[in-house]
């Protein structure tokens, strides 16, 4: 009886053994887990302190910085070509197909010929007398014109004339 008494404790300490180690097995596959999670909670709190607020100063200063290469471009254009500052109001045929600008004090300006056609200033209208019309995305917008004096033949009499002629125009935001 001795024996069996023995065996009995021996088998229920085995099978106590195992459940204790199949526990052990869940807590440390659990822990493992908490440690993960801490971790990665960790690097989302570095990573959110890693990104700075940008105060109203900071924010002008960085607009400032971005725009320097524009008026970098504006300062250079300026140092080669007249400059004018005026908003497109209108076109005009005669002997020409003319663009009228108007600048800030009132004057009227009008260009017979515009190298920059990086702004579409007409649309295809039907209803205009020469077939086209004011893109109204841009009429009454200020433009900075960069234009000089040049020679052609545009009205086709085989002699050249001088005429302002756009060489550049920047959209003013």
């Amino acid at each position: 009886m001795r024996k069996l008494i023995t065996v009995a404790l021996l088998g229920l300490t085995l099978i106590a053994c195992e459940n204790n180690k199949s526990k052990n097995d869940q807590n440390t596959k659990t822990q493992e887990l908490e440690e993960k999670t801490e971790q990665l909670s960790k690097n989302k709190e570095e990573k959110s302190e890693q990104v700075e607020r940008v105060s109203p100063k900071k924010e002008a200063a960085l607009k400032e910085e971005i725009a320097k290469p524009k008026n970098k471009q504006i300062e250079n254009l300026k140092s080669k070509y007249k400059h004018l500052r005026a908003k497109f109001v209108s076109t005009d045929e005669g002997d020409l197909f003319y663009y009228n600008f108007k600048d800030e004090k009132g004057e009227r300006y009008s260009f017979s010929f515009v190298k920059d056609h990086s702004y579409e200033l007409l649309i295809e209208d039907e209803s205009s007398n020469f077939g086209k019309g004011i893109n109204p995305k841009y009429q009454n917008k200020y433009f900075d014109l960069f234009y000089q004096v040049e020679k052609h033949d545009l009205l086709d009499w085989g002699e050249k004339q001088d005429y302002d002629v756009v060489i550049k125009m920047v959209l003013v935001e």
